[in-house]
């Protein structure tokens, strides 16, 4: 059984995936620890855990054998694996390497808006995902 943290979202708010029993078990923990929120999140598949690690090594395939047709980025793109920003220096492959790892671990959206703050981005637009990222922030 597998559960673990998929995604850091703000100070005090996570989310979990892993296998139907152990995130029903840690539900079951959350509620019975009185968390402030504990809801479920649709999704049909483990994302973000190493549960993906096999589906992870197929898409890195693909990614890799698209590298020739890949551009440096003309503007910086924080990535959801750690936080961190990738411009028009990082070389297709270094991309590739982190679109990969990010099947399988958590997302860092925290880290990613305190990065872009600390860049001096202060204007943020959400589209789609109905407010939920604004929400976060």
């Amino acid at each position: 059984e597998v559960c673990q943290i998929s995604g850091f979202l703000f100070k005090r708010g996570v989310t979990i995936a892993g296998s139907s029993a152990a995130v029903q078990r840690c539900r079951q923990l959350c509620e019975k620890s009185k968390a402030l929120q504990v809801r479920p999140v649709k999704a049909a598949v483990a994302l973000h855990t190493e549960l993906m690690a096999d589906a992870a090594q197929r898409v890195e395939a693909a990614l890799r054998e698209m590298v020739p047709k890949i551009s440096t980025p003309r503007c910086k793109v924080f990535m959801n694996v750690d936080g961190k920003a990738i411009d028009w220096e990082t070389q297709p492959g270094k991309i590739v390497d982190r679109l990969a790892l990010q099947l399988r671990s958590p997302v860092r959206w925290r880290d990613c808006v305190e990065g872009m703050l600390a860049e001096g981005v202060c204007d943020f637009y959400e589209l789609g995902a109905a407010g939920q990222l604004k929400a976060m922030m």
